[in-house]
Order: C-alpha cells, then structure tokens, then sequence
C-alpha cells in the first residue's frame, strides 16, 4: 500500500505522476466518504488525458469521457445492492480494454470486484488536505514503482 497525505495545491501533481502508470483496461475503485475527493480527484486525473469536463454521475450512474484515453466514470451512490449493479448492467465496464473505469462507492459491487484493480481510498483531514491510500491488487512490482514515483509526497509506510 502507498499511503500518502495531499493537500489541494498538490492534486495536480500527484494525479500526473499515477497517471502515467494507468492504462486503458484498468479500473479503480474509490473509496471515501461524501466530500472526500473522490469527483475532484477524476476531475483532475482525467485532465491528464486531455478531458476537460467530468461531472458526477451520480443520477446518470456513468459518464463517459472520451479523450487521448476514454475513461467511463460511475457513480454507484444511488444503488441499493450489489443486484442493482448487475441489474444496470454496469459489469460489462469491469472487462473494457479501451478505457479507463473509475467507480465512485465501490464497495457497493460486491462480488463483483474484477480480478485485479487499484483501490484508492481518501480520507478527510481537513478543507484542503487528504490522506490517501492506494493499492494495486495483483500487481505488487507496480505498486513498488508507483511509491518510488510518489517519494515527493508525505508517504508513510
């Protein structure tokens, strides 16, 4: 896991850097409480793949963004079960090759989890500062890399 402490002038920075290490077939799953960063980090993120306008899907349930790398972007806040994922039909996203997919509360797919996945999780700790911890199933050589690349931040073990 690389955990690290963001603050909002940093945001930019940090989602350069993860990426040039995301890749169109990967999903990452966020994870954080209402106003933890979870839209404004996409927001940022999808800048670097030259998307200017992301907004919450959270009535739409995906957005898709087409830019130098698509990304489809789903909100799951309005779903009750794990049923309803399937249901909408959201898992054809958890296999895309083409793009990106971020999913917002993703702890509501359940079962559904796709084989290997970044799990980003963010943390309140105040108006412009977040701790977050990011962890990427079934590729540890990675996740190595990914915390060399980010030693500029506050990175704890």
């Amino acid at each position: 896991m690389v955990s690290l402490r963001i603050i909002e002038s940093e945001l930019d920075s940090f989602t350069k850097k993860i990426s040039e290490f995301i890749k169109p077939g990967d999903t990452l799953l966020l994870y954080g409480d209402m106003g933890a960063g979870k839209t404004t980090f996409t927001r940022s993120l999808a800048s670097h793949y030259g998307i200017n306008t992301v907004s919450s899907p959270t009535f739409s349930l995906v957005n898709r963004y087409e830019g130098d790398t698509p990304i489809d972007h789903i909100d799951l806040y309005r779903l009750n079960s794990e049923k309803d994922f399937y249901s909408f039909d959201l898992d054809k996203y958890l296999t895309n090759e083409e793009s990106v997919t971020i999913i917002e509360w993703s702890e509501k797919i359940g079962s559904f989890l796709p084989e290997s996945y970044w799990k980003i999780e963010f943390k309140y700790c105040d108006e412009s500062t977040r701790d977050v911890n990011i962890t990427i199933l079934h590729d540890d050589s990675l996740e190595s890399q990914l915390k060399t690349k980010l030693r500029d931040f506050n990175i704890s073990s």
